[in-house]
């Protein structure tokens, strides 16, 4: 098969075509990216169509060098990648180039900056990013610390099945954050997010019937749930999983 990322190849092609023969050297027909893709040739199509203005694929190169894809990572770089496309609207791009300004990767950390693309992309529907930006709110980062707005934000991400925000307002019921203490509502949102593998979720989950703190005390379900987060390397599931073998509580 002719090789389509030669110099001569890849000026023939129009952006999109260029973005497209990208895409087919790492994702497969359901659009998941394929470890053992070709990310050096993915790469260079990408950079291409990026430099030619494709949002997409400038979304892709940011990802690229953010990853060391294909490339020598290059977290600088990534962040003007990511700049670009998210200027002009992309989600993701706003996400994951809020997500930079958060932690101070490839740019100077300015959580101002990093609310402000965090509110662009939630406003948008992402819901990775209305879960951060809950967060922002619940931490006072880049915002004034407020608990009914990441109660709020929670909720409605929680709604939408992100497992993070359904273990935060399971939290927040627990403790009765800027909500009325519900116990049986913690146990539900926790409950969900520990089903879809989230480990904080099911840790905290076993340690409430473990204790009897906010649920029945139950040994059989603690342990069934610290069993789960073990499995998922969680160190403190293990200890305490190790501790109730020990001392009989299984």
């Amino acid at each position: 098969m002719e090789d389509m990322t030669t110099k001569q190849n890849i000026e023939n092609l129009d952006t999109e075509e260029l973005y497209l023969l990208g895409r087919s050297y790492v994702f497969d027909q359901e659009g998941k990216r394929r470890k053992e893709g070709d990310y050096e040739k993915a790469t260079a199509c990408f950079m291409e169509a990026a430099k030619k203005g494709h949002t997409q694929a400038q979304y892709e190169i940011g990802g690229h060098y953010f990853q060391g894809w294909g490339i020598e990572q290059d977290h600088e770089k990534a962040t003007y990648w990511l700049h670009n496309a998210a200027e002009k609207g992309h989600d993701k791009a706003q996400n994951a180039l809020a997500y930079c300004y958060f932690h101070g990767m490839g740019v100077e950390q300015n959580y101002e900056q990093s609310v402000y693309w965090f509110q662009k992309a939630a406003k948008q529907g992402l819901l990775a990013a209305q879960t951060s930006l809950a967060i922002c709110h619940m931490e006072g980062k880049g915002v004034e610390q407020n608990y009914e707005k990441a109660s709020q934000l929670f909720h409605k991400a929680a709604e939408q099945g992100s497992a993070i925000a359904q273990f935060w307002i399971g939290h927040f019921y627990h403790h009765g954050y800027a909500v009325e203490k519900d116990y049986e509502k913690s146990l539900y949102w926790c409950e969900k997010a520990a089903k879809q593998g989230f480990v904080r979720a099911q840790r905290w989950l076993a340690m409430c019937y473990q204790d009897g703190d906010g649920a029945p005390l139950d040994n059989e379900k603690a342990t069934y749930w610290y069993k789960k987060a073990a499995e998922q390397g969680d160190i403190l599931s293990q200890f305490n999983l190790g501790y109730s073998y020990y001392w009989g509580k299984v």
